[in-house]
């Protein structure tokens, strides 16, 4: 499973963790793909390996989130992005932040980065597409709400604890 934030649109940072391997290590990297495009595919191949995609996606816009603090009077410090080729198209890649990764852990997003180049047009077109139907899906919603459920009528009624009956033991009166 990859945990990824889309920084400004263009470059991923990708976190994930070693898979059945005690100590548990952890690991990031950077890509110039955005990982969005990957959304629609559920599974690939690499070598003998499926491999089926979990991803945590999450944006964050840097000139947004500088906004925002200085409205705090902080200041926002974007993460380092280290050196990648602009055109992730022609050249989708990738530089390990941390971690000692085996090419085991690896496969994965060298797969990735294949299928990417490969199919980016394809891939960008499926994420317009299903960004558009997105759009028009909340645009129907908010033009026509769902009706509101009922109000929930709760019904209670009390219970009188019974009259506990007196018990008579030898030598006196049970209380």
């Amino acid at each position: 499973m990859f945990s990824c934030t889309v920084y400004d649109g263009e470059k991923t940072m990708i976190r994930w963790n070693s898979q059945g391997r005690e100590p548990v290590e952890s690991f990031t990297a950077w890509s110039n793909v955005n990982f969005h495009y990957f959304n629609s595919l559920g599974r690939f191949k690499k070598n003998d390996t499926t491999y089926t995609l979990m991803f945590g996606i999450g944006d964050t816009d840097t000139a947004k989130m500088a906004s925002l603090y200085a409205r705090r009077n902080a200041i926002y410090a974007p993460p380092v992005i280290p050196a990648l080729p602009e055109d992730a198209t022609a050249e989708p890649s990738f530089v390990v932040t941390q971690g000692n990764l085996t090419p085991a852990d690896l496969e994965p997003l060298v797969g990735l980065h294949e299928l990417y180049k490969e199919h980016h047009a394809a891939m960008v077109a499926e994420y317009q597409r299903l960004k558009v139907l997105r759009e028009q899906v909340a645009a129907e919603r908010a033009a026509n709400p769902p009706d509101p459920k009922p109000d929930i009528i709760i019904q209670h009624w009390t219970i009188e604890p019974k009259d506990q009956p007196v018990t008579n033991t030898e030598g006196g009166q049970a209380q």
